[in-house]
This record gives structure tokens, C-alpha cells and sequence, in this order.
């Protein structure tokens, strides 16, 4: 059994489980020996537990626990049974397929269960959510994009760092700047850094490269070292054994001739030339847009590396956003990276937001609220 959020409960718990429960998967069945395919049987639920004994080795009691142990029984061999709580904080970035009400016991009603079936193309939460909260204001943010994108229209290489407290927008500035451009001739890229991968490097470009490359969520490892090669024979022949050995890895697809024929330093290398030059060939002929979210939790590598694609001589239409907490400190001069600061939702457009979200609140209610929003 895995616990994620103990001790400390934070954002993207579950979709980071999912994404656990997805790879585990991937490398029992990829690789053979080890576990047996009959053992590997997943549930996931989301909810409260009882802890008590030592952090190290913690005693796990509770409803929640009980009902993943159930649900893993729930699961045939190779799959994920995921429970409704747990489902609707990642739907839009994980694929279910619905299994029914079951009876569990213990449980007094029955309970809605899921089979995840695959990770979509969203990595971030705001993009994927069906209901994404309102905006309010943030017109003269939206301006500002617009005119860099307007640059990048006419044959312009483009950045800008967002800055901005914890909470206070800069996801869903971006999803609704997205959101209008996206009638144009474009391509979008995202990548997201997260907190527990701050000391893993390049970790931020796997989704990313695994997107150019056209993987799928559904594909074993064997699959996906066979689409890694086919790519590299088709679009990028160019490329060299160490670059090749070097993608391989870091997406957790080497072999033992790979482990035994490439340093850590040939890596670093190879990665710090070949990932400019695979954002140059998405899409030739069309604009990029490349998001590149909570730059406060970025590795040292991927910095080095975004600071090659920044410099890379080649795309000429692109848009790069960068969104940090105030804490981070640019590496790059202001006349290059321009830094937009997100300020505070002024009292009244924080009032005009929440009367959207509830429009039944009282008004003492209502006034309590933006009080203690304080703009965020």
C-alpha cells in the first residue's frame, strides 16, 4: 500500500497516484520477471486516514485505506480501479472507463467505480477542468499576451515571465489566453515543474518530449522504445547514438547496453543539444506556443536547458510564458525575459467573481468572503 500526502497534504496528489499507478504498470509488464502480471492490481481512493505510529513507518487505519484495498480486488489483472472521489479531481487529465456501481462490504452504499484506462494530452488541471472558474478583470494581462503574440505572428521570437503568489491566476490567465487563440494555425506545448522533482534533471521535459514523440498512454515499454526508434529514423536521422541513448533514458527506456555506454555527462549533453532542435521540427511553418508553468520549482538542468532553447538560432515564431511565485529569481535580463507581475484582484471584481461562483450568497456572507480572499 502507497500513501500519497502523508504528513503533509498538497496539491496534485491524486493525479500524481495515477500517474504512479500507470507507470508501475508500464514497467511490471514491460520488462517480465519481477512481479507477476497476476499481482499487479490497482485502487485508488481519495479521502482522510487515521495515523498513528511513527512517520517512518506509519499504522494506516480508516475507511479511505479499507476502501483502495477493496477496490484493487475491484481490478482485473493490469488495471487501475479508481473510485469516484478520486476520478473527479483528474478527469480531463486521465481517460476512465465507467465499471459500475459495486457493493463492498463495509461500506453501507454501493460505490461508483472507474477503470482508468490512459493519461490525455492536458498536464495541467486548468486545461483539462469542464468548468473552469469564471475570469474576472485580468484584461490588461490578456492585452499584453496579445501583443507578444501579435509579434510572434509577424516572424518574432518572444518571452515573458508571469509572476505571481500561490493562487492568485496565472494557470487560468494562460488556459484563457490559450483559450483564445486556439482558433489560429498554431501549435501549443506545455510543460509543468513540480516540487518533488526540483533535484531530478530535465524531469519537466518528459511529458513534453513524450508528446512530440506521439507516445500514448496505453503503450508498455517494448512499445515505446519502438516508437522512439521509428521517430528518430523518420524525423530526425540526424540524430547521434549518445542523443538517442540519452531520450532513451530519460524516459525510462534504456537498455543494459544503453546503461553501460552512456555517462551521466554524455546525457546531460546530448539532452542540452537535441531538445532545442525537437521543439525547432513541431510543426514546421507554425507558430509555437510553449507554456512552461511554476518555474520556482525547476531543476537546474532544465533551466540550463530552457536558457539553450531560449538562445536556439532556429523556430522563429514562438511564444514562450513563463509562470513563477515571486520567489524565483529570472536568470535572464529583463530586455530579454520581461518580467508581468499579477497583482490582486481588486475588492470589487474579487466580489463580481464570487457572486458568480454563488450567486445565492448572502450579502454579509459575500462581503466575509472577500475579506478574507484578500484578492486571491
Amino acid at each position: 500500500m502507497a500513501d500519497f500526502g502523508l504528513e503533509r497534504a498538497v496539491g496534485f496528489r491524486v493525479e500524481r497516484v495515477a500517474s504512479f499507478g500507470r507507470n508501475r504498470w508500464r514497467v511490471w509488464t514491460g520488462r517480465g520477471g519481477g512481479i507477476g502480471v497476476e499481482y499487479a492490481r490497482i485502487g485508488i481512493h481519495t479521502g482522510p486516514v487515521v495515523c498513528g505510529g511513527s512517520l517512518q513507518v506509519p499504522d494506516i487505519v480508516g475507511t479511505t485505506t479499507m476502501l483502495a484495498i477493496r477496490l484493487r480486488l475491484l481490478a482485473s489483472p493490469g488495471e487501475i480501479a479508481v473510485s469516484t472521489e478520486s476520478a473527479a479531481l483528474v478527469r480531463g487529465l486521465f481517460s476512465f472507463v465507467p465499471l459500475g456501481q459495486r457493493r463492498i462490504p463495509g461500506v453501507p452504499k454501493p460505490v461508483e467505480v472507474f477503470r482508468l484506462v490512459g493519461q490525455t494530452a492536458a498536464v495541467e488541471r486548468v486545461t483539462a477542468a469542464e468548468r473552469r472558474t469564471p475570469l474576472v478583470g485580468r484584461e490588461a494581462e490578456l492585452r499584453m499576451l496579445s501583443r507578444l503574440w501579435n509579434k510572434v505572428r509577424r516572424g518574432h521570437r518572444q518571452f515573458v515571465l508571469v509572476c505571481g503568489e500561490a493562487g492568485i491566476g496565472k494557470s487560468r490567465l494562460l488556459a484563457e489566453f490559450r483559450g483564445r487563440v486556439s482558433e489560429e494555425r498554431l501549435v501549443v506545448r506545455e510543460i509543468r515543474c513540480l516540487p518533488e522533482f526540483n533535484c531530478s534533471p530535465f524531469q519537466p521535459f518528459v511529458r513534453l518530449i513524450e508528446d512530440i514523440l506521439g507516445f500514448s498512454g496505453s503503450e508498455d515499454e517494448a512499445a515505446r522504445r519502438s516508437h522512439l526508434m521509428s521517430y528518430f529514423a523518420s524525423c530526425h536521422q540526424g540524430v547521434s547514438v549518445d542523443e538517442r541513448r540519452a531520450i532513451a533514458t530519460l524516459l525510462s527506456l534504456r537498455s543494459a547496453e544503453d546503461m553501460q555506454s552512456c555517462s551521466a555527462d554524455a546525457q546531460r549533453d546530448a539532452l542540452l543539444s537535441l531538445v532545442p532542435r525537437l521543439l525547432d521540427q513541431i510543426v514546421p511553418g507554425f507558430p509555437l506556443l510553449l507554456l512552461v508553468e511554476d518555474m520556482h520549482w525547476i531543476d537546474p538542468s532544465s533551466l540550463e536547458l530552457l536558457q539553450r532553447v531560449i538562445n536556439f538560432s532556429g523556430r522563429a515564431q514562438m511564444l514562450v510564458v513563463f509562470t513563477a511565485r515571486p520567489e524565483f529569481v529570472s536568470p535572464w535580463p529583463v530586455q530579454l525575459v520581461p518580467i508581468f507581475r499579477l497583482g490582486k484582484l481588486p475588492d470589487d471584481e474579487t466580489r463580481d467573481l464570487v457572486a458568480l461562483l454563488a450567486p445565492d450568497l448572502s450579502p454579509s456572507a459575500l462581503s466575509r468572503i472577500v475579506d478574507r480572499a484578500d484578492g486571491i
